[in-house]
């Protein structure tokens, strides 16, 4: 190759660039293939029945591992962009079910709730690490949600968001509200109260965040019809 480069520096040049089109291609077809395979696992996850019931998210985890058998094919560095692209979509995916304004947790199911995403949590990690991924900036927002599902007092949970917001500096008020709707706060003024402190700290704590990695900002949020206060519920809009 380096002869070549000598020779013909214009033909290796584009030879690289196709190169490099083709095995892009590649995992992007893969990551495609990948999305398809577990969308209908992925929203089956964060509903009344996952929440005994871990059969979908084990048949998200069977299609990462298979999709290590790939990996073993790819070199450096494209192995390395795609592994990362993976880890973030997989990352996103799960998190886009919280957010999702199907399923609030009643009757203290959030503790419930929040143990089991831990463990989900830790257990994709897991997997990612295998792969080697150096996205390590998803790593903390599991247990940032974990903890302001599974608070015991829901008062504390303003406290909890600066942490959330530092380091996710794009979350808004619609991802917070939905959050706060899988734990089962869906009114009252606690809700209001903790939506007040993100807007706080959105302008102070969220100026000093990394604001060049986008996450929150690439998960829309269904709108949710809340009833007068009367009601103390709220509807996911169809």
């Amino acid at each position: 190759m380096e002869t070549y480069k000598e020779t013909s520096p214009a033909a290796v040049e584009e030879l690289v660039k196709d190169t490099d089109t083709t095995i892009e291609s590649f995992g992007q077809s893969l990551l495609e293939h990948l999305k398809g395979e577990t969308e209908l696992h992925f929203r089956k996850l964060m509903t009344k029945k996952w929440l005994s019931s871990s059969d979908d998210f084990q048949k998200i985890v069977e299609r990462i591992e298979d999709l290590s058998q790939h990996c073993r094919r790819m070199k450096k560095p494209y192995l390395q962009s795609f592994v990362n692209d993976v880890h973030y979509h997989m990352t996103k995916a799960y998190v886009a079910q919280v957010l999702k304004n199907e399923y609030s947790c009643k009757n203290r199911r959030h503790e419930k709730a929040a143990e089991k995403m831990r463990g989900e949590w830790e257990e994709l990690q897991k997997e990612f690490d295998n792969l080697g991924t150096t996205c390590d900036w998803l790593r903390p927002l599991g247990q940032h949600l974990c903890d302001i599902i599974g608070m015991k007092n829901k008062s504390d949970i303003k406290d909890r968001l600066e942490l959330l917001v530092t380091d996710y500096p794009d979350v808004s008020r619609k991802h917070v509200s939905a959050i706060l709707f899988f734990r089962g706060l869906t009114g009252g003024q606690e809700r209001q109260a903790i939506l007040q402190r993100l807007e706080e700290l959105k302008h102070t704590t969220g100026s000093r965040g990394t604001r060049n990695r986008q996450f929150f900002s690439q998960i829309n949020v269904p709108s949710v019809k809340c009833w007068p206060p009367l009601y103390y519920t709220c509807l996911p809009v169809r």
